[in-house]
């Protein structure tokens, strides 16, 4: 209320505002104001008297925020949007850590179920304050407008043929520039898409509402979705529920998952949501039921119509599928259908498609009858596999320009969580966690041997959104194993990981361009990347200059990849000595465990 009064009595005052500048001020900071309110009021009435009253102390805080913003805004607003966007992603922070605090305190007396939808709709509401101001600030890049292409034509004409979408310009109301590189495959006078179909087909009536921000909407609300699961899937392994709140938290709210959330139409979350899905739904075992194992079933065929390179979560989530489903002897044949057919309809349903649009170059009556057709047909045009995959796998770890935790030092705890989930594995949690590493590993270990395993074009660490279920629990766990050995030295650890994530994570929400570098860029002139560039211009330090670059390898590279390393195995040692209690498996008052979860 008070950010929409201040618009509205100062509104003759934000002429002096470029156009964003007074969409921040004007329309989405009331919007984010309304957000973040409505998810404070939904936690405050879980909470007793003195809890709710430190909560709404700690909301107060968006309030100095808001006050210093608006005069910004009417005293020095600066050349651009970035000053106010700080601001801005300011008042969302204190929004979101006000509302995950008032959380905090109900979470004792909550069912899992219920935190899961109230963090869920935390980080709702902060993604969905934020796509309005991505969608201004940063127009479509690298496959995006490709996606949204097949979206539009499948609005507007009805078909996959692009032929004359690439050849109007419909496409100008959410890509700026002229297509010059064609994502199709010419069949007389069509042209097919090579790109996978599950994100243009499900966002299809987001577009037609709303165009690319709908679309963007869409893409908030599955993360929101997936941000419960991570919760509830941290809360399955036994991770104490304050613990896999925080953890869960951290990892929605820090990039990449930020990144993906809110600022790019990539399909990598839907697959990661579908992961998780899998892994919830078959964490009985070789007693899951015949329901269970046809949702994971369904979860691993729709995986790879999303992304190809999702097949690899697929490939684990059916090996596990086929071990739980055929060792009990009772009931076998029910078991063995549920657990193919899901799976054998989304893979003869997708090959169809490619079939249609892909008949044999010789002139006969066949097709390429076959999922992911379109890759199969260009597959001369480009390298994939490079036989390198420990290279691959160090850089999608500490790659100065491309990697995760250059990028996001929080996942450093992936190390310290890898020993305590092994340990879940011994101690009744081992279905689940085989799901999650065969289906995740073998996702991780192929794109590490790609020969682009860095996925440039877009914010770096793209390809490891698919398998952040896998990461997300290791982080969970090495938070645990921290705080539940050390308490307050421990959050204050885990504290000093978080802050500059956030920064990184703050510089690429106000500034997405600045995520958009090039392998060949880095490869010719040794550059870091436009992040670490920009960070050095205006901070006068370079902390990419920590990292080793895997990409376009210098003298001091093979030291610090050692470096790296041992800070790496030292991490797995720690979690290996710290060895906290295992907390019960729900939190007072869940239901009682299912199928679907």
């Amino acid at each position: 209320m008070v950010s929409v009064a201040a618009a509205i009595a100062l509104a003759s005052r934000w002429s002096a505002l470029d156009q964003i500048q007074a969409s921040i001020v004007e329309r989405w900071t009331p919007l984010a104001a309304s957000l973040g309110a409505a998810v404070l009021v939904a936690a405050a009435l879980h909470l007793e008297r003195e809890p709710r009253r430190r909560s709404l102390v700690l909301a107060s805080s968006q309030y100095l925020v808001l006050a210093v913003m608006l005069a910004v805004a009417l005293i020095a607003p600066g050349e651009s949007h970035v000053r106010l966007g700080w601001f801005f992603v300011a008042f969302v922070t204190a929004s979101a850590a006000a509302a995950t605090y008032s959380v905090w305190f109900a979470t004792p007396g909550l069912s899992d179920r219920r935190v899961a939808l109230l963090l869920a709709a935390v980080a709702l509401a902060v993604f969905l304050s934020i796509d309005p101001y991505h969608r201004a600030v940063q127009p479509t890049q690298s496959d995006e407008p490709q996606y949204l292409l097949i979206t539009q034509s499948l609005q507007l004409d009805g078909d996959l043929d692009l032929a004359n979408d690439y050849a109007g310009q419909r496409y100008r109301s959410f890509y700026e520039d002229t297509f010059t590189d064609v994502h199709a495959i010419q069949v007389g006078s069509r042209f097919y898409p090579i790109r996978d179909l599950g994100l243009p087909v499900v966002s299809l009536p987001f577009f037609a509402i709303a165009g690319r921000l709908g679309v963007m909407v869409l893409v908030s609300l599955v993360a929101a979705v997936l941000v419960a699961q991570l919760y509830l899937l941290e809360r399955d392994l036994g991770v104490a529920p304050r613990v896999a709140l925080i953890a869960a938290a951290l990892v929605a709210l820090l990039h990449p998952f930020l990144t993906y959330a809110s600022a790019e139409i990539e399909p990598e979350l839907f697959a990661a949501l579908l992961f998780v899905v899998a892994v919830r739904v078959l964490r009985h075992g070789t007693r899951s039921s015949p329901r269970a194992l046809a949702i994971a079933s369904a979860c691993a065929g729709l995986i790879g119509i999303f992304t190809t390179r999702g097949w690899f979560l697929s490939l684990g989530i059916g090996l596990c599928i086929a071990v739980f489903a055929l060792a009990p002897r009772e009931n076998l044949v029910r078991r063995v259908l549920a657990g193919a057919l899901p799976f054998a309809v989304f893979v003869l349903l997708v090959s169809y498609v490619d079939c249609r649009m892909f008949p044999f170059a010789d002139g006969s009556a066949g097709c390429y009858f076959m999922p992911s057709a379109g890759y199969f047909l260009i597959r001369d045009q480009q390298t994939v596999l490079s036989a390198g995959s420990q290279v691959g796998a160090a850089g999608l770890a500490f790659d100065r320009t491309f990697g995760l935790i250059s990028h996001t030092l929080l996942y450093l705890l992936a190390f310290a969580g890898a020993v305590p989930l092994w340990r879940r594995a011994r101690r009744g949690h081992g279905a689940e966690i085989a799901v999650l590493v065969i289906a995740g590993g073998l996702l991780i270990a192929y794109i590490s041997d790609i020969a682009y395993w860095w996925a440039d074009g877009m914010p770096s660490s793209r390809y490891l959104v698919a398998p952040l279920p896998l990461l997300a629990v290791l982080v969970a766990l090495g938070i645990e194993a921290l705080v539940a050995a050390w308490g307050r030295v421990g959050w204050i650890l885990i504290a000093l990981l978080a802050i500059p994530s956030a920064l990184i994570a703050g510089l690429y929400t106000v500034q997405p361009q600045l995520g958009y570098d090039l392998a060949v860029d880095v490869q010719r002139t040794g550059y870091p990347g436009q992040l670490w560039a920009y960070v050095y211009q205006h901070w006068g330090v370079d902390p990419g200059l920590l990292f080793p670059s895997l990409v376009q390898p210098d003298g001091s590279t093979p030291l610090s990849l050692v470096v790296w390393c041992a800070i790496a195995l030292g991490l797995v040692g720690l979690g290996a000595v710290l060895r906290p209690a295992l907390r019960p498996a729900a939190a007072p008052g869940s239901p009682a465990p299912s199928d679907a979860g």
